[in-house]
């Protein structure tokens, strides 16, 4: 099998699509998995987590924004970013521990949101980027 990164665009495309329908078990139909698929940028790498539990689905559609200590020099952040692909839905955030705005999604209806998560440090006002994660997730009720 070849490494990802000698893949061709369409290779990319149709491997993603797999995967996707592979992880929902046909529950999202066609259609709607070319839909999610064509707001992907196919050369990213993706995690992907089938989800059936509302309360859980509303736990991620929480945006956090955390700060921990500031005790030392060094300041570790996280942010998150969110996209809905399929479905709608509205976001909460979660910012130094104190929810700022709730989450609001539908409990019949499925949803594909995408969630970006960047980590940074500071010293001393100086940022530095440790990493990102992309995280696709896919709501079954």
């Amino acid at each position: 099998m070849q490494p990802l990164s000698k893949l061709s665009y369409k290779e990319k495309r149709k491997k993603l699509i797999t995967e996707i329908t592979k992880k929902t078990s046909g529950a999202l139909n066609s259609t709607e998995v070319h839909e999610v698929v064509s707001k992907l940028n196919v050369n990213l790498p993706y995690q992907l987590e089938l989800i059936h539990s509302h309360e859980k689905m509303e736990k991620i559609l929480t945006l956090k924004q955390l700060s921990p200590d500031n005790d030392s020099s060094y300041t570790f952040y996280t942010k998150e970013y969110g996209n809905v692909l399929l479905g709608t839905a509205s976001f909460g955030l979660l910012k130094d521990g104190i929810l700022e705005a709730h989450p609001i999604l539908d409990k019949e209806q499925k949803l594909v949101i995408l969630i970006n998560e960047q980590r940074f440090c500071s010293y001393y006002g100086v940022y530095k980027k440790l990493g990102k994660t992309l995280k696709l997730f896919i709501y079954i009720p």
